[in-house]
């Protein structure tokens, strides 16, 4: 009864894709799921080729993968339950800022964004901290001899880091959190009502919380992410209205610690349980780079976005109409024999490692790329310098989160020699 082709995906594909994802790339890389007019792309070239067009394949909302009454609170309002748009009557309608807008108007807010969110404001500017919160954090497991690195340190440094770079105090982590995994809940479907109303209320809340943070900026700016962002214009000389401002620090929030704890915890993942690639990792530090862009390539934390064409289009020897629903996985792309030499082995040593889709590509690339990348190989550096023999601990099980776009482990444990 559902419009939403995933809540169709069985569990055991979901937990690993990846033989589903060969045989499509094989058998049908463009892959028309007929009963819901959705077009899967899987092999490499196509996708790079549909990424390298954002003018003929545009970012897509997913508005119509919900039926009316059954729509989250950042999708259209038209799609919201009374129930939903009696919650957000209090707060703001969702705008096409980030990832779902296009041009002209997602350049706007693109040159905006980096300016606010670049190398030097986060990345360069957090190093320092990123250690001190990292330390901390293995502080609290290192003399235990095991741990649940998941929730003790993939979950809490990135949300540590971003809640930072917005300001947010260190008693407001946990509600940070929450506001995070609330907003994004109905993205992978199968969400109940109460759920949906759930998610609501907390994206309120957060609405509300940082429309206090953006007018105490606007009185007293700083030199932090808010301030740059609420002093900043378009090219017409008009600035970002309140609703744009939070529809951009929602997906901050969401993409600045979701998508760092699944690179975390699955860059650990894949070292581990393979005792010659630990072994590298501990024999040589400088292979800890080269682990983040391999956790980023073989297990993608974002494993998919939709796309929409305008008018007819081509990608290879294959025909897309207009109007058309369009996957880009990549997830699939990153593992295509074609450009990977052995794609699925996690290899500390792949030349080129940074040659993969893992952050998007073209004008939508992660703009919180910087940052990422350094929190995780701090993460990884201070995690193998500080705790000997890590390996898998026996009898416990590696399960993945049951998405079928957003790909991350749900809990990971580790034994290590405790000094």
């Amino acid at each position: 009864s559902s419009p939403n082709p995933f809540e169709l995906i069985p569990p055991e594909i979901i937990e690993d894709p990846y033989e589903f994802y060969a045989m499509l790339r094989e058998n049908a890389p463009v892959f028309h799921v007929e009963e819901h007019d959705i077009y899967v792309v899987t092999r490499h070239d196509l996708c790079l080729d549909a990424l390298k067009r954002p003018g003929d394949f545009l970012q897509w909302t997913g508005a119509e993968m919900f039926a009316p009454g059954e729509g989250p609170a950042l999708g259209p309002a038209e799609l919201w339950s009374p129930e939903v748009r009696e919650i957000m009557s209090r707060g703001f309608e969702n705008v096409n800022t980030l990832v779902t807008a296009n041009a002209p108007e997602h350049t706007e807010y693109r040159t905006i964004v980096l300016n606010a969110f670049s190398a030097s404001r986060t990345a360069e500017r957090m190093t320092d901290r990123i250690y001190e919160l990292t330390d901390e954090l293995i502080d609290g497991f290192a003399g235990k001899g095991t741990a649940e690195v998941v929730s003790e340190f993939a979950v809490p440094l990135p949300v540590k880091v971003i809640a930072e770079i917005l300001g947010v105090p260190p008693e407001e982590y946990a509600t940070f959190k929450r506001w995070s995994d609330d907003s994004i809940v109905a993205i992978g479907g199968g969400v109940t009502p109460q759920r949906m109303i759930e998610s609501a209320e907390s994206i309120v809340e957060f609405q509300q919380y940082f429309v206090e943070k953006i007018n105490e900026r606007r009185a007293h700016p700083t030199d932090d992410v808010i301030s740059v962002m609420v002093s900043a214009k378009r090219s017409d000389g008009t600035p970002l209205d309140m609703g744009e401002l939070l529809s951009i620090l929602m997906q901050m929030l969401v993409a600045g610690n979701e998508t760092t704890t699944s690179l975390i915890g699955s860059a650990i993942w894949r070292i581990v349980r393979e005792p010659e690639v630990a072994a590298a990792v501990y024999a040589d530090p400088t292979k800890v780079k080269n682990a983040v862009e391999e956790g980023l390539r073989i297990e993608a934390p974002v494993q998919g976005l939709f796309r929409r064409t305008q008018s007819e289009q081509k990608l290879g020897e294959f025909e897309i109409p207009a109007n058309a629903k369009v996957l880009i996985m990549y997830g699939a792309a990153n593992r295509d024999g074609n450009v990977y030499e052995d794609p699925d082995s996690f290899s500390v040593c792949r030349p080129k490692p940074s040659n993969h889709l893992g952050f998007g590509f073209g004008s939508h690339f992660c703009v919180g790329a910087a940052l990422a990348r350094k929190e995780a190989n701090i993460a990884l550096e201070r995690l193998f310098a500080r705790l000997p023999n890590l390996r898998l601990t026996e009898g416990k099980e590696i399960r993945h989160q049951m998405h079928p776009l957003l790909r991350g482990l749900t809990q990971l444990w580790v034994d290590f020699d405790a000094k």
